[in-house]
């Protein structure tokens, strides 16, 4: 479900103006424990006859992202309860549990779960079918995005190099083969600067500056002699 749909729920009301509850849950078909949590999730339908759960990729931001600003969704799986259109609470429970989802309900509604031993089938979700809404269990394995994976792997690599380079910088920039082609392709100044942004200190070769020489004049002036009185 988009963003643009899920809204639209949101603004449902009953006709003849009694409470209606729905469970969303924001998940990832890549987050494992999203794929732990779908199967107690997929059950609560069937636990209690007047709630909607309705399950929300979080990871597809061209459709979730306005959802996920609007309502702090920073990871998943993330539980939220809603009573008339309006998001109440929170499961902030780290149990990825089904009674974890059973104590969200229970304290914010006046829900009864469903104690006769079987899992009745939720009218609300028959009335979304007849309006066009896609009913469907949330999936409890896990897409791998091939993509995704192989940038983090290249990005990983890419870390260990530079990493790499940066303890043996010394061992590299100091070698004489290298020294020398820096020397002579950039000059003496010029290759302290470059092993400087390395924070490496390049070996200084520049001879000290000559001795300034005497004028000529100097030559013809006569010894200077004191004589003590």
């Amino acid at each position: 479900m988009n963003s643009s749909s899920f809204l639209e729920l949101t603004n449902l009301r009953d006709t003849y103006g009694r409470d209606w509850c729905m469970i969303v849950m924001f998940h990832s078909p890549s987050c494992p424990f999203s794929a732990r949590l779908a199967p107690y999730f997929n059950e609560i339908a069937g636990s209690y006859t007047n709630i909607l759960p309705v399950a929300i990729d979080a990871s597809d931001f061209t459709k979730s992202h306005r959802l996920n600003f609007r309502y702090g969704v920073s990871g998943t799986p993330t539980i939220l309860l809603w009573v008339n259109g309006m998001s109440v609470a929170r499961m902030s429970n780290k149990k990825l549990d089904l009674e974890s989802i059973k104590a969200l309900i229970a304290t914010h509604t006046d829900l009864v779960e469903n104690k006769n031993g079987k899992n009745n089938q939720s009218f609300i979700p028959v009335k979304l079918e007849n309006v066009g809404y896609e009913v469907k269990d949330v999936a409890t394995e896990i897409t791998e995005n091939r993509l995704v994976n192989g940038l983090y792997i290249f990005a990983c690599l890419l870390v260990c190099l530079a990493t790499f380079i940066y303890h043996v910088r010394e061992r590299i920039l100091l070698s004489a083969p290298v020294l020398q082609w820096f020397q002579s392709k950039c000059g003496g100044p010029l290759c302290e600067d470059i092993y400087f942004l390395f924070y490496v200190a390049a070996p200084r070769n520049r001879h000290p500056p000559p001795a300034p020489q005497a004028p000529p004049e100097a030559a013809e002036l006569p010894p200077l002699v004191i004589e003590d009185e």
